[in-house]
């Protein structure tokens, strides 16, 4: 009985000194927790902007071209919330990156840097247009364009001197998609002229020069022609990009300035694929003039028939300007080998539909 009493005494005893230090651990939490959200706010406060000027830093990268800039640091400041008295520590930078990303096409990327405790360091890098996207056939132009990467979006300013790619035919190019299709293949064609160097140059006809890999395919091609009677002249193979920017520049002079009626005539330098080495115009020997009356002539309909023998397509047909951007031109004839030359023109399809068919 005795023994027992005692017992209960000890579990009396451990108990009580259990509660006692359960409490003490409850209210050490209690205080920790105190301290630490003090502690927590203190530092929030840190965090506020007081200096929009000094604390909020935007930078774009087309702040030394800025009739090229189209995000103006207004807009960042807005969507992020950056204005005076906002608390840093409370902006979810993650999340509205991301939704902004979304929402302007233009914007490729944004770098943000927070330099604790208030203030903040962003960059802006927007997209580079590569090319003009053509609207949907009886559309007007709305003045959208692509990168390098086919994504499009909007841009005002000058790019009438662009290469121009078909956009989508319904409902037609939308700003934040990828160029696709057609679009696509005419987009990596313009890359290919701005990208691709000249293995080397080879000379026929007198002074003319094309590139050597093919040079013999284009001899052959006009000797042939020759050979059937006809008077064949070759008016341009090979030019550099300062006689393609001369011609451009010329031709805009024409037109009174106007650089977009230009382009389809006559391409700016730099998206020529007379840059390439690759495409000759063939004229009649009698008939120089370069005008879509030439496909009347008997050269033109004799090339026409025979071109992909040699490994030549005809570039730019008359029912192909919209995908093209070129006006219909019956004596440039481009090289691709003859493996593709035969297929293209059995298929009455241009270079840039062949292209897509590997999308």
């Amino acid at each position: 009985m005795i023994k027992r009493t005692r017992d209960n005494a000890r579990r009396t005893r451990l108990a009580a000194a259990i509660g006692v230090l359960v409490l003490i651990a409850a209210v050490a939490a209690t205080g920790l927790a105190l301290g630490f959200d003090a502690l927590r706010g203190i530092w929030r406060e840190q965090c506020r902007i007081t200096d929009p000027e000094l604390d909020v830093v935007i930078t774009n990268n087309k702040d030394q071209d800025e009739q090229r800039r189209m995000v103006q640091p207004e807009i960042i400041t807005y969507h992020f919330g950056l204005t005076n008295g906002a608390n840093l520590a409370t902006i979810p930078f993650a999340a509205l990156r991301e939704k902004l990303l979304g929402r302007i096409p233009n914007v490729r990327d944004l770098k943000i840097e927070r330099r604790m405790p208030k203030r903040v360091m962003i960059e802006v890098v927007e997209r580079d247009p590569a090319v003009r996207v053509a609207p949907p056939k009886g559309k007007s132009d709305t003045g959208l364009v692509a990168d390098a990467e086919g994504v499009v979006f909007p841009f005002y300013g000058n790019v009438s001197a662009l290469p121009v790619v078909p956009g989508a035919p319904t409902p037609g190019p939308q700003p934040g998609k990828r160029l696709s299709g057609m679009s696509a293949a005419a987009l990596r064609l313009v890359e290919a002229v701005a990208s691709l160097e000249l293995t080397g140059l080879s000379v026929l006809e007198g002074d003319r020069q094309f590139d050597s890999r093919a040079v013999v395919s284009l001899q052959n091609f006009i000797d042939a022609a020759r050979a059937e009677g006809l008077s064949v002249y070759l008016s341009s193979a090979y030019r550099p990009y300062s006689e393609q920017q001369y011609l451009f520049d010329r031709k805009t002079a024409q037109l009174g300035g106007d650089t977009a009626a230009a382009a389809k005539i006559v391409l700016p330098a730099g998206t020529s694929e007379h840059q390439l080495g690759l495409c000759a115009d063939i004229t009649d020997q009698y008939y120089e003039t370069k005008t879509a009356e030439l496909e009347n002539a008997a050269l033109y309909q004799w090339m026409l028939q025979h071109c992909a023998e040699y490994g030549f397509i005809l570039r730019y047909p008359a029912d192909k300007e919209d995908i093209t951007g070129v006006m219909y031109e019956p004596w440039h004839f481009r090289y691709v080998g003859e493996e593709a030359a035969e297929y293209i023109m059995e298929h009455g399809i241009c270079l840039e539909e062949f292209v897509a068919l590997y999308d």
